[in-house]
């Protein structure tokens, strides 16, 4: 069984002060716990067709007001016919949401993979009373995806679909990539910075959701193991910053969304949070 995890962000710079002096109610911590799930299964997507076993989902998460969905798998699924996993996080604070596929099975909430045939499949997700629709996704045979539902200043539901390459990292290493849910990255793009005793890397210019449009943005970088600082940068500015251990050979998603806008001479910033996910 694994432990219920929390870690926090710490807002820096000018959300700090800012949320000092506002009492901001947005700048509430997310505590990242999950249920965790334990299964007998083994298989990493043979042909046999069984379930890989469950990983931890959220790793750790801070000043937004998030929470992780619950489901249970529905329908069943033929071994014969290929199949894929998905993973399913709800980086949003309504109670009794649900992801589902094809109306016929729930995506487990907690992170944990989830068999789904491949192919084209329709996802769904409800968040309060709403259930929306989107575009049919393919998912190849085998393969390995994280769907990821969130909520933001300019859409009370967005959504992605990360492809996830699941090889292990070389020995004594880690790797992590970085994906924005902040729609005010679509015209000011953010810089994400990483720093430890070893490491000094600058990813800058990323925008919202570009790894729709560019699928380079799915793969992982090699990092030295161990508690990084992370960063969120936008216009020279340090909107949040927190501390995370990257275990070695595990392989992470950085999400950095928003939970409000606020203007500042040098115009509009985020209040920033952060989720970090586990794929492996």
């Amino acid at each position: 069984m694994i432990n219920i995890l929390k870690y926090w962000g710490k807002l820096s710079g000018i959300v700090a002060v800012i949320c000092s002096i506002s009492m901001l109610s947005s700048c509430t911590r997310y505590d990242g716990s999950y249920k965790a799930t334990t299964t007998s299964t083994t298989s990493s997507g043979s042909n046999s067709g069984t379930a890989p076993t469950p990983l931890p989902p959220l790793y750790g998460g801070g000043t937004g007001t998030g929470g992780t969905g619950t489901g249970t798998s529905g329908g069943t699924i033929n071994p014969n016919i290929p199949q894929a996993f998905v993973q399913g996080f709800a980086f949003t604070d309504f109670v009794g949401g649900y992801i589902n596929v094809n109306d016929s099975t729930n995506l487990l909430g907690n992170g944990s993979y989830t068999t789904l045939y491949a192919g084209s499949n329709i996802f769904k997700y409800k968040m309060s009373s709403t259930t929306y629709t989107t575009a049919s996704y393919y998912l190849r045979p085998y393969s390995y995806y994280s769907y990821v539902i969130f909520k933001s200043p300019a859409s009370v539901a967005g959504e992605t679909l990360l492809w996830n390459d699941i090889t292990t990292p070389a020995t004594g290493t880690a790797q992590v990539r970085f994906i924005s849910l902040d729609p005010l990255t679509t015209a000011t793009p953010i810089t994400f910075k990483l720093t430890n005793y070893l490491d000094n890397v600058i990813i800058p210019n990323r925008t919202y959701l570009d790894n729709r449009t560019d699928s380079n943005q799915n793969y992982f970088r090699t990092i030295t193991p161990g508690f990084s600082n992370v960063s969120f940068i936008y216009r020279d500015s340090t909107m949040l910053s927190f501390s995370q251990n990257f275990e070695s050979g595990k392989k992470y998603t950085v999400f950095a969304g928003a939970l409000s806008y606020i203007a500042t001479s040098k115009g509009t910033m985020p209040i920033n949070y952060y989720q970090v996910a586990r794929h492996n």
